[in-house]
């Protein structure tokens, strides 16, 4: 006898699976593909068709959907903001928060920041969020060694507390060197009788930077 073949469409692929089998029908080549309109995981199309008279153990090819075919964001910096808009209007996106920081690199209302980074793969119409250039940073940072006080003789191991903060934060280092050996003028990256002792990427307030 022939088996009607039962409509699967619109069922979660497991659940549609489950259905063909029940009914006597065998599992074909499984598809996937973008879809608009049904939600990801949800089957879309079958083969052969809802209703059609079939052998037993007919073989039912289906295509499942991978949902909304994502975007890539496309690369905003050091662009404008009338130029970040066409840019993501053409990628199918939306501008999103708008900041502005500080730059030693980048010329006053040019993008330097943006979230999602160039490259991810975001739904179609979603926020980009950029962050403009305010100019060049000319606060000079706030560097200071909190913990333990100044002229403090240990004899074991001490940690350190201190302070970090700037606009245009890179990245910040301690060092040390016996005050016999250097000039303390002198930058410690660029003198041998300088040590590292720990290098950060972040602002810190009052806060452990090492062990000395």
């Amino acid at each position: 006898d022939l088996i009607t073949v039962p409509d699967v469409t619109g069922d979660a692929q497991a659940t549609g699976e489950s259905t063909l089998l029940g009914a006597g029908l065998g599992l074909g080549p499984t598809v996937e593909t973008f879809s608009d309109l049904i939600a990801e995981g949800q089957i879309l199309a079958q083969d052969p068709a809802a209703g059609s008279l079939v052998p037993p153990g007919q073989p039912v090819a289906l295509t499942v959907s991978l949902g909304i075919e994502p975007v890539v964001v496309p690369n905003l910096v050091n662009q404008l903001q009338s130029g970040a808009v066409s840019l993501l209007e053409g990628a199918g996106l939306v501008l999103g928060d708008v900041s502005s920081a500080p730059s030693n690199a980048f010329q006053t209302d040019r993008i330097f920041e943006q979230e999602p980074v160039a490259g991810t793969q975001v739904p179609p119409g979603m926020p980009v969020a950029v962050t403009l250039s305010s100019g060049r940073d000319d606060e000079p940072p706030v560097v200071e060694i909190t913990r333990p006080g100044p002229r403090i003789t240990t004899s074991w191991l001490t940690d350190i507390a201190g302070t970090v903060s700037d606009a245009d934060l890179d990245f910040w280092q301690l060092d040390y060197a016996r005050v016999d050996q250097v000039e303390l003028s002198d930058v410690a990256g660029f003198d041998d009788d300088w040590k590292s002792i720990s290098v950060g990427f972040s602002e810190v307030s009052d806060a452990y930077v090492g062990t000395f």
